[in-house]
């Protein structure tokens, strides 16, 4: 299966595939969790077809790997997502990336759109631009996120975050709150939570209910999540994250109006944090930013210690000038 040097592999599935993939994905300095064997699975229960791509350098060591999900759209248009790759240097794969996808895709009319987390440079956009990648008109994410280093002892973690912080987290703490490590995550309860979040707060839909089950369906293994409930055992918030190796991404945050009162996501997330230390993670991905448009969010990652990042984030590429528009339009107004 991983039999070749100085070339790209298509890598087909076996009894093991699932694993190898991930295990050396792990190794890579600048995966994501969407770049997964198990996020492509589940995707693929909403009609994209994942392809796997990785690459050897002539000491037979991995040196790039790339998951693109791929679905035909009206009019015969291929559409390729990336998210969270290719990993490697960009000269490793800028040059093939298309080409890649294009034969296996045997599309004449295609569109790529790629959220890629390597650290933003100017030398790498340089080289997408010059391969024929621009920045879309309409972006999906802001390209920005928080890193939390979790190297140190917890009390020194502590000592990063903000004076507001530290004072909410006692208080959250002094309240003696029900939070439990959630062994067999329940995604109904998961979808009412966020659906009340959402109207309190007027937010787009965060995940849809069938969503959340193929998450835990397919995703289950590498995922915590913690719960805290009220005196009735009613679920009032809950914060989870994926783990895959040294590294653990932000997945949920959801709290209904009386868990903010008492503090709770507060406690919550120092919680997860611990567990994600025991568990060996030693960067924390929080999974975003938007200092503009969603400004409390903002201030409650800023206020744990995490160090800003700016990732080279979206790019896109089309056969067809015309289709880029037409695919921003599609995404402006929610139609794709």
């Amino acid at each position: 299966m991983w039999d070749f040097m100085m070339k790209w592999h298509l890598l087909t599935t076996d009894s093991n595939f699932e694993k190898d993939w991930n295990d050396r994905l792990a190794k890579q300095n600048d995966f994501n969790l969407y770049q997964t064997f198990n996020w492509g699975a589940h995707r693929e229960r909403s009609g994209w077809k994942a392809f796997r791509w990785a690459r050897k350098n002539e000491n037979n060591e991995t040196i790039s790997m790339v998951q693109v999900l791929a679905k035909i759209l009206p009019f015969g248009i291929v559409a390729a997502w990336i998210t969270g790759g290719p990993t490697g240097d960009t000269d490793i794969w800028v040059k093939d990336i298309v080409t890649l996808i294009k034969k296996e895709t045997a599309s004449k009319v295609l569109y790529i759109r790629m959220l890629n987390n390597k650290p933003s440079n100017e030398q790498d956009a340089r080289k997408l631009i010059k391969n024929g990648w621009t920045r879309p008109r309409t972006k999906l994410r802001s390209g920005l996120s928080m890193l939390l280093d979790l190297n140190n002892e917890p009390e020194e973690i502590k000592k990063s975050f903000s004076k507001n912080w530290k004072h909410n987290l006692r208080r959250g703490e002094k309240r003696n709150l029900d939070i439990s490590l959630w062994e067999s995550p329940d995604a109904e309860l998961i979808y009412d939570l966020y659906q009340s979040m959402q109207q309190l707060k007027g937010l787009d839909e965060q995940f849809t209910l069938e969503e959340l089950k193929g998450i835990f369906k397919y995703m289950g293994e590498y995922i915590e999540v913690y719960r805290c409930v009220d005196e009735t055992g009613r679920l009032i918030a809950l914060r989870g994250c994926f783990i895959l190796g040294e590294y653990g991404w932000d997945l949920f945050a959801a709290a209904a109006s009386e868990a903010r009162k008492i503090y709770a996501t507060y406690v919550l997330f120092w919680t997860l944090m611990q567990r994600s230390k025991s568990l060996g993670v030693k960067t924390y991905d929080l999974m975003g930013i938007d200092p503009e448009n969603n400004k409390g969010v903002y201030n409650f990652k800023k206020g744990t210690g995490s160090k800003e990042i700016k990732y080279l984030g979206e790019w896109e590429w089309a056969s067809l000038p015309l289709l880029k528009f037409a695919i921003n339009t599609a995404i402006k107004y929610k139609f794709l």
